[in-house]
Order: C-alpha cells, then sequence, then structure tokens
C-alpha cells in the first residue's frame, strides 16, 4: 500500500510544479510573441494541472489516514471509521468509493449489508 501513494505522492507534485511552470510562462509568451492562444492554453492546461495535483495529495492524505484507522479496526466499519475522522458516515463511503475506484485501495470493496469495507487481505 506504501508504493502506491509514494508514486501517486510524486506523480501530484510533478503535476503541481508542471502547472506552476506553465502558469509563469503566460507572461513570457504575452511579452515574446503576443500569441494570446498559447497563454490562455497555459493558463488553462497549468490550472488544471495544479488543481489535480492537489486533490491527489489530499487523496493521498486521507488514504494514510483511514489506513491507520482500519489498521487497527479489524471489522472495517464505515461507522466508527466516520466517527474516529469527524467526517459523516456518507462522506466517509464516497472517499473510500473514490479510493477503490483509483486503485488505492486495490481488491477492497465496500460491503453495503454490513456498512464496512472489505479489503482483500481481510477476506
Amino acid at each position: 500500500m506504501k508504493t502506491t501513494s509514494s508514486a501517486k505522492t510524486v506523480a501530484a507534485i510533478l503535476a503541481i510544479v508542471i502547472g506552476v511552470v506553465l502558469l509563469i510562462t503566460i507572461p513570457i509568451n504575452l511579452a515574446a510573441d503576443k500569441n494570446v492562444k498559447m497563454a490562455v492554453i497555459a493558463g488553462v492546461l497549468g490550472a488544471l494541472l495544479i488543481y489535480m495535483g492537489i486533490r491527489t495529495k489530499m487523496t493521498v492524505k486521507k488514504y494514510k489516514e483511514y489506513a491507520a484507522y482500519l489498521a487497527e479496526d479489524p471489522t472495517g466499519s464505515i461507522e466508527k471509521l466516520a466517527a474516529k475522522t469527524g467526517e459523516s458516515v456518507d462522506e466517509v463511503r464516497d472517499n473510500l468509493q473514490r479510493m477503490i475506484e483509483r486503485r488505492y485501495l486495490i481488491g477492497a470493496r465496500i460491503d453495503e449489508e454490513k456498512n464496512s469495507i472489505v479489503l482483500s487481505d481481510r477476506e
């Protein structure tokens, strides 16, 4: 699990750095070429990369927090996880589902009947 979060952290930082570089080039593009299209494209792409990088960093942070709590709780109860993190049950369930879809939690699934997350190594 650590390799996944480390790789995603590196990707997030790289996206933020590239986004900042693209935003910095806007005045240079406008001054040198007076090419407004390229400046707009660089601005939109830079802002998008920064947004995606920050969102990924936040998801990695949340993943690490959830992983620490789930390591302590063998039941995988979403209600207990929500109580420990101070979030709503729906918010925790949505975050867990997003983490499963984005392959932070490989082989995991949400058990709707028990309102818990079932990790592949605990089945």
